[in-house]
C-alpha cells in the first residue's frame, strides 16, 4: 500500500482522487489474494494556508484538537480494496499554532478491561482532550498506563499505533 501511495500521489490533484485510485488498485490486487481490505487516513497539511485536508477511508476518525475542542475527521468513504470505482470526499479544517492532530489504529480503543468493557472512542477522545497540552513524552507515558488497565488479556493482542502532529507555525 505504501508503494501505491508514493507512486500514485505524484499525479493526483486531491486526496479524494488519491483514495479512489488506491482503492481501485487494491481491488484489483485483493481479488487475487482473498477477503481483505485496508482502512486508511489520508492527510495533507498546508502550513502556508493553515489548512489540513483529509479523507478517511474506513479508518477510525482522526481527532483535531484546538482550544479544548475536538473535531472528528471521519469524512471520506468506505474502506479500500473491496468495491471498485468509489468516490471519496475530501474535507478541509483550519489549523493554527498549538493545534494537534491524532490518528490511530483500532487497537488503541478496542482493548478491553478485566470486566469486559471496551476502552472505546469516547474515552480516547476524553483522554486526548484532558491531555491536549501535555508533552508528547508525558502523554505516551499516561497512555501506556491507561492501556495497561484495558489490556488485561495477553492472548488478545492487536496492533496499536498512534501518530500525533502538532502545529508549531
Amino acid at each position: 500500500v505504501r508503494s501505491y501511495v508514493r507512486v500514485v500521489a505524484l499525479n493526483m490533484d486531491s486526496l479524494a482522487e488519491l483514495a479512489s485510485k488506491i482503492n481501485n488498485l487494491l481491488c484489483h490486487d485483493i481479488q487475487n489474494i482473498g477477503n481483505m481490505f485496508v482502512t486508511m487516513f489520508f492527510g495533507l497539511i498546508d502550513l502556508s494556508k493553515h489548512v489540513i485536508y483529509s479523507v478517511n477511508a474506513g479508518h477510525p476518525p482522526g481527532y483535531l484538537l484546538s482550544n479544548g475542542k475536538s473535531t472528528k475527521l471521519k469524512t471520506g468513504g468506505l474502506f479500500l480494496g473491496q468495491f471498485s470505482d468509489l468516490e471519496y470526499k475530501e474535507i478541509q479544517n483550519i489549523i493554527k499554532h498549538g493545534d494537534r492532530l491524532f490518528v490511530f489504529t483500532d487497537g488503541l480503543f478496542e482493548c478491553v478491561n478485566s470486566k469486559g468493557e471496551m476502552l472505546g472512542l469516547a474515552n480516547v477522545e476524553k483522554f486526548l482532550l484532558q491531555n491536549e497540552h501535555t508533552s508528547w513524552e508525558r502523554l505516551l507515558s499516561k497512555l501506556k498506563g491507561l492501556l495497561g488497565k484495558y489490556s488485561y488479556d495477553e492472548g488478545r493482542v492487536d496492533d496499536t499505533t498512534l501518530m500525533m502532529v502538532e502545529v508549531k507555525k
